[in-house]
């Protein structure tokens, strides 16, 4: 079958945040004998829906899937809503974290769409196309939500998360355009908190999967809690494929945990340090040691991300973070005097969060501005336990509305609305001016 997969446009030929998901989905879809085509509008100046309208003409496609996160939904939307007329007798897919984490909903939100991936997409879009090819029943495959012959939505079985992270293909790094994305950051800061300079030939990996942890914040739906990880021997050799073939010098690893075992870690270091590569990662705050940090740094590490989020006891234990103010302070003092650079965010507007609470982290901001980390005000994400937790309460009325609002923030705290627009319009924003601090 003819496919076609959409990214979403996030910037006009500028730095932004290749989804590696759509790479292995194409990748899947390819290797199963379809003819794929990956629109990848962050690569041209015009807009995504004239890129979108083009795309159909010439490729005529069968299938088109799109997809992204819940910010994404309004795009997501204003794809399907455009191809559907151009597209009367095709199938049109979504997937991701959106669908992922809110499938009922998200169908609802956007009806125009046929059929919706639910959790990872690898197998379950190759049964899907061969379903689809074959007439058969939906049904019949794992991990679907879609709409049957009397509009109403059906949702099968969950998918099982796969355990062999080496039988999947290599991400499509040609067809999601690689070549391209490797070039486009500019000198300077890139998220999230890699600096490159002009010479800078960037490329984002993965080497596993999943979070064992149960931040209140954070949505799992897609990747699941499971930590599952590759070979080293399947991560160097797409590794050193892609560095070789897109002449890549810079790495930034998007693993929500770059690795849970000292031996891996260690390992990765050595192998790496051939490449010469500048990269990055994310940590827990129990893997930043010293052997660690001089272990990455002597390999070409030069920035772990550390996932602070606030500097208040008491909302790091509503927030499930299974981390210390101590804890947390240690790790950043080791990293930074290992010579490597700090990136992390402060976030405001926990259910707990109070002017008080919030000052304790702001005034050890104050105090620490050496390290780069952002502010910003949590996201109630579908599929977390705040969110849940909003919905129960009734501060979301309305979950389409609020998913097609593409804003997530709103006061989920026993503050009133005055104390925390206080906090958010007032406080913080001094914070930042006074202290020469990093805005959002």
């Amino acid at each position: 079958m003819r496919i076609l997969l959409v990214i979403m446009q996030q910037t006009a030929m500028g730095s932004y945040h290749l989804p590696l998901g759509v790479g292995y989905v194409s990748a899947s879809l390819k290797r199963a004998g379809h003819e794929v085509n990956v629109l990848n509008p962050n690569h041209s100046t015009e807009s995504l829906k004239a890129q979108l309208i083009q795309a159909i003409n010439e490729f005529d496609p069968q299938v088109l899937s799109v997809g992204g996160m819940s910010f994404h939904m309004t795009q997501i939307r204003d794809v399907v809503v455009t191809a559907r007329p151009l597209l009367p007798h095709s199938f049109i897919v979504m997937g991701g974290v959106a669908v992922s984490n809110h499938p009922e909903v998200t169908m609802n939100a956007i009806p125009e769409a046929d059929i919706g991936v639910v959790g990872e997409a690898e197998y379950s879009i190759i049964e899907l196309i061969t379903a689809l090819e074959d007439g058969k029943n939906l049904n019949d495959v794992n991990g679907l939500i879609f709409w049957d012959g009397e509009r109403k939505l059906v949702q099968t079985f969950p998918r099982p998360f796969e355990k062999d992270l080496d039988a999947l293909p290599w991400v499509d790094w040609e067809g999601i355009g690689l070549d391209i994305y490797a070039g486009l950051h500019k000198t300077g800061k890139m998220a999230p908190g890699l600096i490159v300079d002009s010479g800078a030939r960037v490329m984002p990996f993965l080497t596993s999967r999943g979070c064992p942890f149960s931040c209140t914040f954070c949505c799992h739906e897609l990747l699941g809690r499971k930590y599952r990880t590759r070979s080293l021997d399947d991560v160097f050799a797409e590794l050193e494929f892609a560095v070789d073939r897109f002449n890549i010098n810079t790495l930034v690893i998007f693993d929500d945990i770059f690795s849970l075992k000292r031996k891996r870690l260690h390992e990765f270091c050595e192998r790496v340090a051939p490449l010469n590569l500048r990269w990055e990662c994310s940590l827990r705050v129990e893997q930043v040691t010293t052997d660690n940090l001089k272990a990455m740094h002597d390999s070409g590490c030069v920035t772990v991300g550390l996932g602070v989020e606030s500097m208040s006891p008491t909302v790091l234990e509503n927030m499930k973070k299974s981390t210390t103010k101590e804890a947390l302070d240690k790790a950043l003092g080791l990293i930074y005097d290992s010579k490597i650079t700090i990136w992390g965010n402060l976030i405001y507007g926990d259910p707990v969060e109070t002017v008080e609470t919030a000052t304790e982290s702001l005034e050890w901001w104050a105090e620490n501005n050496r390290y780069d980390l952002r502010t910003a005000f949590i996201g109630y994400h579908p599929g977390s336990v705040i969110y849940e937790e909003a919905l129960q309460k009734g501060l979301i009325e309305d979950p389409i509305a609020f998913l097609l609002s593409n804003k997530s923030e709103l006061n989920g705290t026993a503050m009133s609305d005055q104390e925390y627009d206080y906090l958010k319009d007032t406080l913080v924003p001094q914070y930042i001016m006074s202290f020469g601090l990093p805005g959002r």
